[in-house]
């Protein structure tokens, strides 16, 4: 049996900067797939220097043996995700199960545009009032898509960079609330204090066979099967995830709140990632459960909106999931993963769009008086999001380069002429920009290939004496002079852990057998959008905002028409004309 390195994917919140991440997979799956047909074709390979290196020069031809290819394995152990990153995790995993990938992460984000989401079928005639300012058109249009898809041949089979089974998270904000009781006061039992908590997940699993998995217990799971021939909307596990996806990505007040159907049971010793409890301590805290009002145990239906809102990066789910594998699955007791550079044998990777600014903003000129009713509302979601975003205790093992069980891809872009302080196109308006033309997917989906590209080419390695990478460390001197040649090891300097300089060699934890060429090899263009497109969307949203207050006032055809013309149109106008203006200074129109 090879030596496994195990991944765990954490994938934030992304609003229209889901093409970044649809590239980011894409690119990290096209890493694994090569290598893997490689490592299994067992015959010779040949691939091009990267690099001047003993006998070989840069761009010669070199021909490695079937002995030659590195045989540990890497396998994608957990999936974690947060709004626009727990949807990208749903398409991920019905990618690798229909042989899709690029199809079910890319096509996906291409499709959801701003002239489906200011189509007013939704807020005419007798629609019930707006639940949100934009139509969730395009993502009914998935969904749709997705309950339609019948199973053809399973394809997890072939997919031997993840494990017999994935686990997969999504993050939910429940506005309901769950009831814990935590706390007792005075020692009385029946007088407890009740903790309230809005934040929410769901815990899937994806197996390759049908069939008992192991590693369940608490909390509750999901566990999804590929069955030939049967209809993804028939499968009652599949009907949650159908319904989670959309309530993951939710974003307040841009699109409207999901309703899930969701158990008790999942919530029974749900309140912490791992086992918990205080030695000495009265409460286990694996052990609380909801404090629920009396009742049979049967389904809920509650209403769910944007899982990053109070979460946006679920590392610790991610990580949480990889530990119980590794004790669970394959006999290991450990209380967290090894994260030194020879000891290390699983990592968790932060894939997350943001920040895409490269300017600081000078403290007191932001939000330069005290913001009235009206401004308050955008404010507190811009905090909301820009908060759960970062968890200030990751950032440090993030920077900390001695600390290998943590890595992150977030947006990198050389700032060349002509070019905007922005990273990804679709950054503007609280990330809503992506959306306004695809032009903008393109280059934020181009980019993610190549942020990606270079991460796994430059980053993301270990020492040469990891305890699972060995090839380098193991091999003859020519077949080295092979591995440098490609660009598989460097040697970098680093600070020990007295803050001295020392020379580290690190070897590629995924070996490269892509092609060097194409998106993942350049910058993209920076992208511009046409005045006779933007016009076109200065109508749309005239037109939506005007029927929104018909749909939301309902007192009278010509008072609304009045008001609109009085004071309506004129505040749509003010608001797109400053869209116009931010659009222009990055470089956008």
């Amino acid at each position: 049996m090879e030596k496994t390195y195990y991944l765990g994917l954490s994938m934030a919140g992304t609003v229209s900067a889901g093409t970044y991440t649809a590239g980011c997979l894409i690119e990290l799956d096209n890493w694994l797939k090569a290598w893997r047909n490689a490592a299994n074709a067992n015959q010779p390979v040949k691939l091009i220097a990267q690099v001047d290196h003993g006998p070989y020069k840069k761009h010669d031809i070199i021909t490695l043996d079937a002995a030659e290819i590195p045989k540990h394995e890497v396998k994608i152990t957990t999936m974690t995700g947060s709004s626009g990153g727990g949807v990208s995790a749903t398409l991920y995993a019905i990618g690798l199960a229909t042989d899709q990938v690029e199809h079910f992460l890319r096509d996906t984000w291409m499709g959801f545009d701003i002239d489906d989401m200011l189509n007013t079928g939704d807020i005419q005639g007798n629609a019930p009032k707006a639940a949100s300012i934009l139509n969730v058109l395009p993502i009914e249009k998935v969904i749709n898509q997705l309950k339609a898809l019948t199973w053809g041949a399973n394809n997890l089979l072939n997919v031997d960079y993840m494990t017999d089974h994935i686990e997969l998270y999504q993050t939910l904000s429940n506005y309901e609330a769950i009831p814990y009781n935590l706390v007792y006061y005075q020692n009385q039992k029946h007088m407890p204090g009740t903790f309230h908590n809005h934040f929410d997940y769901v815990r899937y699993s994806l197996a390759k066979t049908s069939g008992p998995l192991p590693d369940s217990g608490t909390p509750y799971r999901y566990d999804l099967e590929i069955n030939p021939g049967t209809k993804l909307a028939n499968d009652l596990k599949w009907q949650v995830m159908l319904q989670s996806t959309p309530a993951t990505g939710a974003f307040p007040i841009g699109f409207r709140p999901r309703e899930v159907d969701r158990l008790r049971a999942e919530y029974d010793g749900k309140m912490f990632y791992l086992k918990y409890s205080i030695p000495g301590s009265e409460v286990d805290y694996d052990k609380v459960n909801p404090n629920w009002i009396k009742g049979p145990n049967t389904s809920l239906k509650m209403k769910y909106f944007d899982g990053g809102t109070f979460d946006d990066e679920p590392h610790d789910l991610a990580r949480a999931s990889i530990l119980r594998y590794l004790n669970n699955v394959c006999g290991m007791n450990l209380t967290q993963l090894p994260n030194k550079g020879n000891d290390t044998f699983a990592s968790v990777i932060l894939i997350n769009p943001f920040p895409t600014h490269r300017d600081a903003t000078e403290p007191g000129t932001a939000v330069p008086e005290i913001p009235n009713l009206f401004q308050q509302p955008p404010l507190l979601i811009g905090a909301l999001m820009d908060q759960g975003r970062f968890h200030p205790e990751w950032i440090e093992k993030l920077t900390n380069e001695q600390y290998y069980s943590r890595f992150l891809i977030s947006p990198s872009r050389p700032n060349a002429s002509g070019d905007s302080n922005y990273m990804l196109a679709g950054a503007t308006f609280g990330a809503f920009g992506g959306f306004l033309d695809q032009k903008y997917r393109e280059h934020d989906y181009e980019l993610g290939h190549y942020n990606t590209y270079k991460f796994l080419f430059e980053n993301f390695a270990v020492p040469e004496n990891n305890v699972v990478v060995d090839y380098y460390h193991n091999a003859d001197q020519p077949t080295k002079d092979k591995y440098r040649a490609l660009g598989w090891v460097t040697d970098d300097i680093m600070k020990d852990k007295n803050g001295k300089d020392e020379t580290v060699t690190h070897v590629q934890i995924i070996p490269c057998f892509v092609k060097h060429e194409g998106i993942n090899y350049k910058v993209p263009d920076w992208p511009v959008m046409g005045n006779t497109r933007w016009q076109s969307i200065r109508q749309g949203v005239l037109t939506r905002s005007k029927m929104m207050i018909k749909n939301l006032t309902g007192i009278g055809s010509l008072l609304e028409d009045l008001g609109w013309l009085i004071i309506g149109k004129e505040k749509v106008n003010e608001m797109l004309d400053a869209m116009e203006k931010v659009l222009k200074e990055a470089n956008l129109l």
